[in-house]
């Protein structure tokens, strides 16, 4: 049985995959928000057109019930636990500390670290990549006077993406690494 399309663009009815509970219900429900069912239970305000239902020129907003799950999917943030799986998954990278707080080392070169804030961590990256990165977002991006002649980087893990941090501590674990190490590790992927 194939899903027919109402008037809103939606689903009317719940297709029998997501009540047998094949996909996790955060999938499920992105299936839902134009339902008759849901279309009938949300507040008038949050619906386009004036009587809760339908699209009014072919927009429609979602319910209060689906956007936090879309908040959710596109949250960003991440957490130090976040830079240690990921360090601890490239080669020779040795846990310790720098400054007093953890840090991962390649060789001996420091690649990440936690900063002294614990809002931030501190990663290796050329000087020219560095001033490109601040500017395209300052927020996420940035350096404290310390750091001005260094090719050391802050990240703030709260405004920072999942996998723009993975990219940031494989790329500061590369710049540390020995060349023998990174062609291994590229051979294994």
């Amino acid at each position: 049985m194939w899903p027919r399309l109402g008037v809103s663009g939606g689903f009317e009815w719940w297709p029998l995959w997501i009540l047998a509970g094949q996909l996790p219900m955060p999938m499920a429900m992105i299936f839902w928000p134009n339902s008759s069912f849901y279309r009938s239970r949300r507040p008038a305000s949050l619906v386009s057109g004036s009587k809760g239902g339908g699209p009014v020129n072919g927009v429609v907003r979602y319910s209060n019930f689906v956007l936090p799950i879309w908040a959710a999917l596109k949250k960003k943030g991440a957490t130090w636990e976040i830079v240690q799986n990921v360090a601890q998954g490239l080669p020779d990278a040795l846990e310790g500390t720098s400054y007093g707080t953890p840090a991962f080392f390649v060789r001996k070169k420091l690649f990440v670290r936690l900063h002294q804030s614990g809002e931030s961590i501190v990663i290796n990256i050329s000087i020219d990549e560095r001033e490109a990165l601040m500017g395209t977002d300052p927020e996420t991006y940035f350096i404290t006077d310390h750091y001005q002649k260094y090719p050391y980087m802050l990240v703030r893990l709260s405004t920072v993406g999942e996998r723009d941090l993975q990219n940031l501590v494989q790329e500061s674990w590369r710049r540390c690494a020995p060349a023998t190490l990174i062609d291994a590790f590229d051979k294994k992927k």
